[in-house]
């Protein structure tokens, strides 16, 4: 996300403090046709950004920090809910992030004054977003991974992924992540120096001319590598989940069928033994099927947010395998309309992958749904106090 979203940010903000005001120059060496055209491009760009980004950014703020509220409700006991708030932390600063940049970008279009280049903050922007957006398909790509094994091979991971190993995977993400985007901080970044139409001093837009080797080293490490690697990791574990899931419900529908069966004097024997069975026993007896029940509803979960990444991320990987084998399809190429639409769009998947999450745990997770029930919906809560 991070290299096409800088380069459609420098293709349509060129220039913002040219004659000591903002506007759009990109159109000026350009013939009649494709005026027209890169104006309906540029308009339905900001259009995704006005109508779409902004409102959807916002809202995946309010909803990850509601998640972070009910897993923090939930306790930290459960290796699960551990890498579901790291999802939700990253996913959260990667929405504040986008937040941020589209209220810059509105307030640039709108010829709003500004007391820092566009140009600048946006980019360093972008690639934070971009940061934090590669940390939460990795936790998405762990959890998948986690959940795939305990449905393939149970008692083998069973006992595998303990709190203790989860908190620690998850830091790794982070620091990994991080560390991973070292090259670009270290290359650009935001300096003070004087504004000669407006003299005075701004901050700007600074880079080390080995810019373009930490682009490279991003481009192919990160977003088509590593994040190759966890869309494989992904799709190969939600094929699994399903499979799971429907050996699971077959199993279900047997035993639903068996336990309605008249098997006669069978039946009486076994009606006999379940009366002399302790207290004790039973309840060892039921906790199995209670455990099996939760773990189908967060394989749900899991395969729903599985599903979700797989969706967000093909476009992303589709545009970079793009700009790696199409020539001509980047910013200042033959197929730079293309490759601006293609850059909107993935910014529009990375929220939409980035904010949903809240609506596949309330439908999907009855324990989520109870506790979010618990923490927010206060007028159910008093009607259940005034029937009591």
């Amino acid at each position: 996300m991070s290299w096409t979203l800088e380069n459609s940010i420098l293709l349509n903000m060129t220039f913002y403090f040219s004659n000591g005001s903002f506007g759009l120059n990109i159109y000026q060496e350009l013939d009649t046709d494709a005026k027209g055209l890169d104006r309906f491009v540029q308009t339905t760009g900001d259009y995704l950004i006005f109508v779409v980004s902004t409102p959807l950014s916002m809202f995946g703020c309010f909803a990850n920090v509601v998640n972070l509220t009910v897993f923090l409700k939930q306790g930290r006991n459960d290796c699960v809910t551990i890498c579901l708030f790291a999802l939700g932390f990253s996913d959260f600063l990667c929405c504040f992030t986008v937040f941020l940049f589209s209220s810059l970008y509105i307030s640039n279009v709108m010829n709003y004054f500004s007391i820092i280049e566009p140009v600048a903050l946006d980019v360093v922007l972008s690639y934070i977003a971009a940061m934090f957006y590669d940390i939460s398909q990795g936790v998405t790509a762990f959890i998948s991974l986690q959940r795939c094994l305990c449905v393939a091979m149970p008692l083998r991971f069973k006992d595998m992924f303990t709190v203790r190993r989860s908190v620690v995977i998850m830091l790794w993400f982070y620091v990994a992540t991080t560390l991973a985007y070292t090259p670009h901080f270290r290359t650009c970044g935001i300096s003070v120096r004087l504004e000669a139409t407006r003299n005075n001093t701004i901050p700007a837009l600074w880079e080390t001319s080995d810019r373009a080797e930490s682009i490279l080293w991003l481009n192919y490490l990160l977003h088509i590598g590593v994040d190759t690697i966890y869309q494989l990791v992904v799709v190969v574990s939600a094929i699994v989940m399903i499979r799971g899931l429907q050996k699971s419900a077959k199993f279900q529908s047997t035993k639903s069928t068996l336990a309605t069966t008249d098997f006669g004097s069978v039946h009486d024997n076994c009606l006999k033994l379940s009366q002399h069975t302790t207290s004790k026993n039973e309840s060892k007896s039921s906790k199995p099927w209670q455990t099996s029940n939760k773990n189908r509803n967060v394989v749900k979960t899991i395969f729903a947010l599985s599903l979700l990444a797989i969706v967000c991320n093909t476009e992303r990987l589709v545009v970079v395998y793009g700009q790696r084998f199409v020539p001509g399809l980047t910013f200042d190429g033959a197929y730079q309309i293309i490759f601006f639409l293609s850059a909107r769009v993935t910014f529009l998947f990375s929220m939409i992958n980035a904010s949903l999450n809240v609506l596949v745990y309330y439908f999907l997770n009855p324990s989520y749904r109870k506790t979010f029930q618990e923490l927010f919906c206060w007028r159910e809560q008093e009607a259940s106090s005034a029937y009591k």
